[in-house]
């Protein structure tokens, strides 16, 4: 609509520190992030992968996933210092794949 302001919207840089692949579903979709692979994702998505990652690796451990300073400590390992901001959901979508497809790229010329 004219004259509406788009959202403001942020994809932040979500790491897998573990040696083992992490899955999750979000919006009824399967994620796989590769051990020691990284990738960029909606903040608010990047955050709850990290949530479930660290609760993976503290029930590993056999310890409370609500155990301090742990929890903490697994949690910034999780993200990386990158930030990518955009107006509105389709900027965001767009700026995230080209941002994974960079990536991607790197990754395949490494090997």
């Amino acid at each position: 609509m004219k004259g509406q302001k788009k959202q403001q919207e942020k994809a932040i840089q979500f790491i897998n520190f573990t040696n083992d692949d992490f899955t999750w579903k979000f919006d009824g979709i399967d994620y796989t992030v590769k051990a020691k692979q990284s990738t960029y994702f909606r903040k608010y998505q990047a955050e709850m992968f990290a949530k479930h990652l660290v609760d993976r690796e503290m029930n590993k451990k056999k310890k409370a996933t609500n155990l301090e300073p742990l929890r903490g400590e697994l949690l910034k390992k999780c993200f990386g210092e990158d930030e990518i901001k955009a107006e509105g959901v389709d900027e965001i979508e767009n700026k995230v794949d080209n941002k994974n497809k960079e990536f991607e790229e790197l990754n395949e010329t490494a090997k």
